[in-house]
């Protein structure tokens, strides 16, 4: 029994049906387009699915947003996109705003105006999607169920607080060290290409997604 309980299969699934929340609601906010991939990343302002329901076509399975955009002119390749997306897809994509500077793709949390996580929008978005199968319950109600489960999980006690870190975004990572001007770089010290925000480590980075 000991050894289900601790076997790295067993923890992690148990952390993965706590955060997966998390994971539902991030988007891509558009920069250079070198990071997103067209067919299989969340990046349309749809927010029933974010991701383009056109079937593949004309470009490749592989095809990243950089594609879409005329770089010289900053601007969505016009012709391109009619010939590629659906009408109503074509205009979300000439509704996303390009960058004349060469910004890197951003990760952010859909819910919320900022595009910052926080446990307040995680939880109004639990409450949201708690009512479409039980009813209608409050905001304080679904705080409680979320840290309960947490709590409870048969984990050792090291990753329920692994998991309250991350939700209350206070893992000492590059970029929250950065903030507080502990560190002069925010860069990732693994894939050393994109900036380090508990997002990237734990999903964005090449060598999280290879786990």
């Amino acid at each position: 029994m000991l050894n289900l309980v601790l076997s790295p299969s067993h923890i992690w699934r148990n952390i993965w049906s706590s955060i997966s929340l998390i994971k539902e609601i991030v988007v891509w906010r558009v920069g250079n387009g070198h990071s997103i991939r067209v067919w299989h990343d969340k990046w349309l302002p749809k927010p029933t699915t974010y991701k383009v329901q056109t079937p593949i076509n004309r470009l490749s399975t592989d095809s990243t947003v950089v594609e879409l955009i005329d770089i010289a002119s900053a601007r969505w390749k016009t012709n391109l996109k009619m010939e590629v997306f659906s009408s109503e897809e074509a205009q979300l994509i000439c509704s996303i705003p390009i960058s004349s500077r060469d910004v890197d793709d951003k990760l952010i949390w859909a819910k919320s105006t900022k595009g910052v996580f926080s446990v307040k929008s995680a939880c109004f978005l639990d409450c949201s999607l708690t009512k479409q199968y039980v009813g209608e319950t409050s905001n304080g109600e679904t705080v409680d169920v979320i840290w309960r489960k947490i709590w409870h999980l048969k984990v050792p006690g090291k990753f329920k607080q692994f998991i309250w870190k991350t939700l209350n975004d206070i893992l000492p990572t590059k970029q929250l060290l950065r903030k507080k001007q502990i560190m002069d770089d925010g860069l990732c010290p693994i894939c050393q290409h994109s900036k380090e925000p508990i997002i990237h480590v734990l999903w964005t980075c090449p060598t999280s997604m290879d786990v």
